[in-house]
C-alpha cells in the first residue's frame, strides 16, 4: 500500500510503533504466515494487526473468540493473537502479548501499511459468516474514499497532538468491516485519535462526550441510535438529555450496518447536535452510497467510481467498485429504485415470505408494529417447529410459524399469563389489522428489554429464533474479550424463564443452583471443555437476580487450576460470585 498512513497524535504514535515492531518480531521469530486477532482494546488491535501486516502475515479477524470460531478457523490460521481459548487439547498456538521495546521519538517516525491482506467476516444477520478476503488496495482505496468525501466535514488536524482533530469513539467492534475502517483505520490514516474502549450504553456515551477536551466523533450502529432517545440520565429532566453534555456537540455521527429508521434522525440532531451520515454497503462490496438525510425520502448518493444498475428481480447490482475485486458485478439482495440523482432502496427481497398461500413483507409488518404507541423496536422472525406464545395455534401447511419480538418503550414487561399481557398482544392484534389478513398476523409474541444485538450492532435471525424456545437460559445481548483473557456477557433476564415458575409465586427471583449452572456452561463454551467436576469455592450471593433486570457476567479462567471464577454484576452492584474447579 504506497504513501504514508497518516500522522497520528504525538502522545500514540511511539507507543503504536513500539507496539507493531514487538508483534511483528514475536511472529517473525514464530514463523506465523496467517494469524487470527480478536482484541477488545482498539488501540491494543492496531499495534497488533500493523504487526502482523509488516512481518507479512495475513490478518485473519473473526467476530468472536468463542471455542466455537476458534476451532473453525484451526486450518486455517498458525497463530491466535488476544483473548481465543487453549482449545479442547490445550495445543492451540497462542502468542501472548509481547513486550514493547523503546518508542520512538515522533519526529523519527513515518509509517505505511503492507501489502498482505485481512480477512474479515460477514455479520451472519442472514446466515452464517462468511470469509472475505480484503488486499491492500482495497483498503486504501476505502480510507482515500472516505477522507475525501466525508473527512472535509470534519475538524482539520493541524499539528500532531494539538487536540483540534476529533476523537473517535465507537459502539462497534473492529472485528467487522464498518468498525476496521471507521474506529481504526481511517482515524490512523487521518491523523485522529481513536478511543481504544467501546462505548456500550448511551450512558458511556453521554459521559464520553461531557469529558472529552475537544470535539468527538461518534461511529455508531443503528440499533444503538434507536436505544438514545429512551436512554435515563438521572441529571437531566425528561426528554432532555443533551444537558448531561454540557451543550457539546458532536463533529459527526456515523451510522451503518443496517436500516436507521427517520425518527432517529432529528432525535440524533436534537440529542447530539449532529444528522447522522448514513453510510450504505456491505463485507463484500465496501461502501456503496452515503447521505444526509433531510427528509425521509431523501435518496443515496453513490461514492466516487461507483456504479450500479438494478438487476432483473429489481435489485440493486453493484457493476463497478474500487472497494471490490474488479470485473465482477456483485448483486445484493436490496431492493433498489434508481432516480435522476442517486436511488432509494426498497427493502430486503429476501424478507418476502409466503405464509398460508400469500406473500407477506417481513419489514411492511415490521413497520406498523413500531408504529404502535407501546412499540419502541420490532422484529420477525419466520421459524419451524415448537414453541409458545400467547394465542399460538399451528403454523401454516409448511409448519412456519411467524413470531414478533418487541421492546417496548416504557421497559415495562407485562408478566406472561397476565391480564396485562393479553390485552397488550390483543391490542397488537388489532394494530396490525389495519394491513395484514388476519391470517398473516404473528403466532407467536416475546417482549424483552433489549434485542440481542452481535458485536456488528445487528440483530441476528438465530438469535430471535432462539427466544421462542422454552427459556432456560438468559438472552445473551453481547459476548465481548478482555484483554486479559476474561469474557464478559451482557445479559438479559428473560421474564418467561421457566426457573421463576414457583420460585417465588409472589416474587420471582433466580435460584442460585441456576447461576452457577449458567456461569459454568458458558465458561465451557468460552474457554474449552474442562475435566471431570471438583466443587465449588468463594460462593457468595449478595443481591437477587430478578424477571428484565441487565447483568453482566464476567468470567475467567482460573490461573494454575483448571476452573471458572464468575462473577454477576448489574447496576445495583454485585449479585453473586465464586468459582467452579474441575480436574486438570
Amino acid at each position: 500500500m504506497a504513501g504514508p498512513v497518516g500522522t497520528a497524535p504525538a502522545q500514540d504514535w511511539p507507543c503504536l510503533i513500539a507496539s507493531r515492531e514487538a508483534w511483528r518480531a514475536a511472529l517473525a521469530a514464530a514463523g506465523a504466515r496467517r494469524v487470527a486477532i480478536h482484541m477488545e482494546d482498539s488501540f491494543a488491535f492496531a499495534g497488533a494487526l500493523l504487526g502482523a501486516w509488516a512481518a507479512g502475515c495475513t490478518a485473519i479477524l473473526p467476530g468472536d473468540a468463542t471455542e466455537i470460531t476458534a476451532a473453525s478457523l484451526e486450518d486455517g490460521a498458525d497463530l491466535f493473537l488476544g483473548g481465543f481459548p487453549a482449545g479442547e487439547t490445550g495445543t492451540r498456538r497462542l502468542l501472548a502479548v509481547p513486550q514493547p521495546g523503546p518508542a520512538p521519538a515522533p519526529s523519527s517516525v513515518t509509517f505505511t501499511l503492507p501489502n498482505p491482506p485481512v480477512v474479515i467476516f460477514t455479520s451472519g444477520s442472514s446466515g452464517s459468516p462468511l470469509a472475505v478476503e480484503k488486499t491492500a488496495s482495497d483498503l486504501q482505496e476505502e480510507v482515500a474514499t472516505l477522507e475525501s468525501v466525508l473527512g472535509a466535514e470534519l475538524p482539520a488536524v493541524t499539528a500532531p497532538g494539538s487536540g483540534s482533530a476529533a476523537c473517535v469513539l465507537a459502539t462497534v467492534s473492529h472485528q467487522h468491516i464498518y468498525g476496521l475502517l471507521f474506529r481504526c483505520l481511517w482515524p490512523l490514516a487521518a491523523g485522529r485519535p481513536f478511543s481504544g474502549e467501546p462505548i456500550r450504553f448511551p450512558e458511556e456515551l453521554f459521559e464520553s462526550i461531557r469529558a472529552a477536551a475537544g470535539p468527538v466523533l461518534l461511529v455508531a450502529s443503528p440499533a444503538f441510535l434507536r436505544r438514545l432517545p429512551e436512554a435515563r440520565f438521572p441529571e437531566a429532566r425528561p426528554g432532555d438529555a443533551r444537558a448531561q453534555i454540557d451543550g457539546k456537540s458532536l463533529a459527526a455521527v456515523f451510522s451503518s450496518g443496517g436500516p436507521l429508521p427517520w425518527t432517529c434522525v432529528p432525535a440524533c440532531a436534537q440529542l447530539l447536535g449532529a444528522v447522522p451520515v448514513e453510510i450504505y454497503g456491505s463485507s463484500e462490496t465496501g461502501g456503496i452510497a452515503w447521505r444526509r438525510r433531510e427528509s425521509e425520502a431523501m435518496p443515496w448518493t453513490l461514492f466516487p467510481r461507483v456504479e450500479i444498475d438494478a438487476g432483473e428481480e429489481g435489485n440493486l447490482v453493484l457493476t463497478q467498485s474500487p472497494h471490490m475485486e474488479k470485473g465482477r458485478p456483485f448483486a445484493t439482495r436490496d431492493g433498489v429504485r434508481m432516480l435522476p440523482q442517486g436511488f432509494q432502496l426498497q427493502g430486503r427481497l429476501d424478507r418476502i415470505v409466503k405464509l398460508e398461500e400469500k406473500r407477506l413483507s417481513l419489514e411492511a409488518m415490521e413497520a406498523l408494529l413500531r408504529s404502535h404507541p407501546r412499540v419502541a423496536e420490532a422484529h420477525l422472525t419466520v421459524s419451524t417447529g415448537d414453541g409458545g406464545g400467547e394465542g399460538e395455534v399451528a403454523g401454516d401447511d409448511n409448519g412456519k410459524r411467524l413470531g414478533a419480538v418487541l421492546r417496548l418503550r416504557s421497559g415495562d414487561i407485562p408478566v406472561r399469563g397476565s391480564d396485562a399481557r393479553a390485552e397488550l398482544v390483543q391490542s397488537l392484534r388489532t394494530h396490525l389489522l389495519q394491513g395484514f389478513e388476519r391470517a398473516l398476523l404473528p403466532k407467536r409474541w416475546r417482549l424483552v428489554a433489549a434485542m440481542p444485538i452481535s458485536a456488528a450492532g445487528k440483530v441476528i435471525q438465530t438469535d430471535l429464533q432462539a427466544l421462542f424456545r422454552p427459556q432456560m437460559g438468559p438472552v445473551i445481548l453481547a459476548t465481548s474479550r478482555l484483554d486479559n483473557g476474561a469474557a464478559m456477557l451482557e445479559l438479559e433476564i428473560p421474564a418467561e424463564l421457566e426457573h421463576f415458575r414457583g420460585h417465588f409465586p409472589h416474587m420471582p427471583l433466580l435460584p442460585g443452583v441456576v447461576q452457577l449452572d449458567w456461569a459454568i456452561a458458558q465458561g465451557v463454551r468460552l474457554f474449552g471443555p474442562f475435566g471431570g467436576f471438583l466443587g465449588l469455592q468463594a460462593i457468595k450471593f449478595q443481591r437477587p437476580i430478578m424477571p428484565g433486570m441487565r447483568i453482566r457476567l464476567e468470567l475467567a479462567r482460573i490461573k494454575d487450576k483448571a476452573g471458572v471464577a464468575f462473577k454477576y454484576e448489574s447496576s445495583l452492584g454485585r449479585h453473586a460470585s465464586g468459582q467452579a474447579l474441575f480436574a486438570s
